[in-house]
């Protein structure tokens, strides 16, 4: 293969047809130029054993800033899996090379390669500082690729720093370079990248976990298994978050298998880490602490302190301890240590203080701060959680256990939540008022079909008649439940709640008037619409609406909207201010709805 062609399949990141027309061939012999793109390729693919071979037997062959693009990769390569004190050697040599040949090729390749040295070693300012110099480097050298690899990896640094703004700009301006090399795998790679920070900053919306799978979808196994496994992790993250337990230990099983097989000991730590936070969710706490322990002899082999306190917070929060004084300098000396955003959050939170907006950009940072603030009444912080959609988050605003089985009524309007050790699904049908009365009636034990009967309609039972309306009951009620159908039994003559199973209702709508018949349009649980008992919610959070507001909020008409206004205020349920335009309708002062109950 000629240079020129070697050259262009290298910096596409073509690296497995490279080894395939070259150092896999059996009649493969050293090549007269070219041998650092033999050398990353094998760097880039995860062969860093045979890099180092081939480094050790063509050294006398090559030229200073050859020399210096090898050492770099192998350097790069030892740094990402881990092993750093074999990469510091490496950057040891490239500073002796650069001091003798300070060409600027030779200089961005040695800030390059230390850039990601520090990086690994979590020293992200100092790596920072790095990269800035491999980009200056770059261009001295009129060296396009390197440009492009320089600012990918400030991106990253970037990121770390909680400038998101900034860093996903430089990715982005990495990404264009790459994609003016043509069909390019770092084009992929940078791809994926912006895919996983887009989600771990701002996992909101129904479409991100698509986008995910999608991404997932399209990388390959042979030339991108790194980023797969990256996103696997993620995938896992993420469905942990929605209270998909099942469906996130599957996405880790499968991260899990890529990590073995290919040796990425960087997310072997974070997989740990990941399955310990699923035990935890899943009420199986000591699992969790057994992940953990593993987690922490690891970290401490590597030196990841980075790691530990993830370990050390997980752990307080299983074992609900408070910081201790040593636990507070370590935190302290780990801040003043390294510059990670995350950390710097925790540690303004823990005191009470606003982010500073240089480098406070990170929306879920945000929400979860606003989650504990005093500010939002726990029906606005529930409200924001089902909105997000990261329905894990619930169990600290719910009186619930993590390890309990509960159906939870009403949270929305006609909804059914269903807590399952972790694992929290919400009912596509809705749930009416029959259903709900139905479960409460179990409560007091296993019922007759008599007393269910008479309970729900009212009616004196009678077999013929009324069998069918309480099997038609059962039967949706249990279709609502799906694979959790078994939590409602037969009992004899009539019905009863497996005993593990506790119920809670959230009684935003209890103090409100109950209809005597239900209607397609009407809540099955009040006489008020569905568009009212969210009108109800929103003036929880907000102190006024007007008629222009409701027409934006339900996309209704204005004579739609002045209907339910009105209804509300004749009820006592709102009361009108102002007059014509300035209108509007808010809560009365008397009107008190509980913030929960637990049954």
């Amino acid at each position: 293969m000629d240079l020129q062609k070697l050259e262009e399949l290298f910096v596409r990141g073509e690296h497995h047809i490279i080894l395939k027309e070259t150092v896999d061939r059996p009649d493969f012999r050293r090549p007269a130029e070219g041998q650092p793109y033999l050398i990353g390729s094998l760097c880039f693919v995860g062969r860093l054993p045979e890099a180092r071979t081939l480094l050790g037997l063509w050294r006398p062959h090559l030229s200073d800033d050859t020399l210096a693009a090898s050492l770099a990769y192998v350097a790069i390569a030892a740094a990402r899996q881990g092993s750093l004190s074999e990469a510091l050697r490496d950057l040891r040599e490239l500073g002796r090379i650069q001091r003798r040949h300070p060409t600027p090729l030779s200089q961005f390749f040695r800030h390059q390669a230390t850039a990601f040295y520090y990086w690994r070693r979590h020293r992200i300012s100092i790596a920072l500082y790095y990269a800035e110099q491999a980009l200056s480097a770059a261009w001295a050298a009129e060296f396009f690729f390197g440009r492009a690899l320089a600012t990918d990896l400030m991106g990253h640094l970037q990121i770390n720093l909680g400038q998101i703004q900034k860093g996903m700009a430089s990715l982005e301006k990495a990404h264009q370079y790459f994609s003016s090399l043509g069909h390019c795998q770092h084009v992929q790679i940078i791809e994926t990248a912006l895919a996983g920070y887009q989600l771990e900053t701002k996992p909101f919306g129904a479409d991100a976990l698509a986008s995910l799978r999608q991404k997932i979808g399209s990388l390959s196994l042979e030339t991108n298994n790194y980023s797969l496994s990256y996103l696997y992790l993620e995938l896992g993250h993420q469905l942990a978050l929605r209270g998909d337990l099942q469906g996130s230990s599957e996405a880790l099983d499968e991260a899990g298998g890529l990590i073995q097989r290919f040796g990425h000991r960087r997310h072997h730590g974070l997989l740990l880490f990941r399955k310990a936070y699923l035990a935890y969710l899943s009420g199986r706490d000591q699992s969790a602490i057994q992940y953990l322990d593993d987690l922490n002899r690891f970290a401490r082999e590597d030196f990841d302190e980075r790691l530990l306190i993830k370990v050390s917070g997980l752990k307080r929060l299983i074992r609900r301890e408070e910081d201790s004084p040593d636990m507070q300098r370590f935190v302290q000396h780990w801040l003043r240590k390294y510059s990670y955003a995350i950390s710097r959050r925790i540690e303004m939170r823990r005191h009470g203080q606003k982010q500073t907006a240089d480098w406070a950009q990170d929306p879920m940072g945000d929400f979860l701060d606003s989650l504990e603030s005093p500010d939002l009444s726990a029906l606005a912080k529930v409200q924001h959680i089902l909105k997000s959609g990261l329905l894990s988050l619930l169990y600290k605003q719910l009186p619930i256990s993590r390890e309990d089985r509960v159906l939870y009524f009403d949270l929305e309007p006609q909804s059914l939540f269903i807590f399952d050790q972790g694992d929290i699904i919400k009912s596509e049908a809705a749930v009416t008022l029959q259903m709900q009365k139905f479960v409460r009636l179990l409560l007091n034990g296993p019922q007759t079909k008599a007393a269910l009967v008479e309970g729900i309609w009212n009616y004196t039972y009678h077999p013929l008649r009324h069998d069918p309306l309480i099997y038609g009951l059962v039967y949706r009620l249990r279709s609502v439940l799906g694979s959790r159908e078994d939590w409602i039994n037969s009992h004899g003559e009539g019905y009863c709640l497996r005993p593990d199973i506790k119920v809670n209702f959230f009684p935003l709508y209890e103090s409100l008037p109950v209809a005597a018949a239900e209607d397609d349009e009407r809540s099955h649980s009040t006489d008020l619409n569905i568009r009212q008992l969210k009108i109800l919610q929103y003036l929880r959070e907000n102190e006024t609406v007007d008629i222009q507001a409701y027409v934006h909020l339900f996309q209704t008409s204005k004579v739609t909207a002045s209907r339910d206004l009105s209804n509300l205020t004749e009820r006592g349920l709102l009361m009108r201010t102002g007059k014509g335009r300035n209108t509007c309708y808010a809560l009365p002062q008397n009107i008190q709805l509980e913030e929960g109950n637990h049954i």
